[in-house]
């Protein structure tokens, strides 16, 4: 009887063990930050590509012509960002795998992945 309460004890605390690491690795996996460039993965003629800059300004390209610029800034979550211009005024919620979901001005919306933390910047306005 020892031998069996002494080995549910052993399993028991293996299973804490790894539910703790596990636990604690999820919990600090930090929250992306909005900072680098997006790209929609659609085919032509419509392809955005959103470059945001650490000094708190966008750019937003269509087929790699910037069609607007602006600034964001963080709410009070870590994962949603107020993206405004003159064209637009959006709220980006940025996933844990550093994907959002972006509304272009013909309200079409597009998965926006991460291609880079630095952000690329085309040009001048068209």
């Amino acid at each position: 009887m020892k031998k069996k309460v002494d080995v549910i004890i052993l399993v028991l605390s293996v299973v804490v063990v790894i539910l703790s690491i596990t636990l604690l690795k999820i919990s600090s996996d930090p929250q992306p930050k909005l900072i680098g460039s997006y790209q929609s993965e659609t085919m032509p003629p419509d392809i955005y590509m959103l470059s945001f800059f650490q000094d708190g300004t966008y750019e937003v390209y269509e087929n790699s012509n910037l069609v607007d610029e602006g600034t964001y800034i963080s709410t009070d979550t870590d994962e949603a960002y107020l993206i405004k211009s003159e064209q637009e005024n959006q709220l980006i919620v940025l996933s844990k795998d550093d994907n959002f979901y972006y509304y272009s001005p013909d309200q079409s919306v597009y998965l926006m992945k991460n291609l880079d933390k630095y952000p690329v910047s085309l040009g001048e306005p068209n």
